[in-house]
């Protein structure tokens, strides 16, 4: 599951076969968002339909919201009782993408 499904996380969890945390410090999230409302390229996942904008709601989520949430996140990583990998970088998830053999394409 990709989100931050915090009202049904249990009724997810209990039909989850494992559970992926991808753990992103802020200024990484920051950057992220930044390069990606400023890229020219087309996102993967992203709708394709116009360009996104810097704004002020965002930047307040990941500076001040998200770092909250990482803390809440990785409590339940702890208690969770399935198959788990945390993932802190791109650089874990590249690594885990050629092992498991999946790319990402943008079409």
């Amino acid at each position: 599951m990709d989100g931050n499904y915090t009202k049904c996380i249990e009724e997810r969890l209990a039909r989850a076969t494992g559970f992926i945390l991808l753990d992103v410090k802020v200024p990484v999230a920051l950057f992220r968002y930044i390069r990606r409302c400023y890229s020219f390229t087309p996102r993967v996942g992203g709708l394709g339909i116009r360009k996104e904008h810097v704004t002020l709601d965002m930047l307040k989520y990941i500076i001040l919201t998200a770092p909250k949430n990482r803390k809440r996140h990785k409590k339940l990583y702890d208690h969770v009782r399935l198959p788990k990998l945390l993932l802190h970088s791109s650089t874990d998830v590249n690594a885990c993408l050629k092992y498991w053999g999946l790319t990402f394409t943008n079409n």
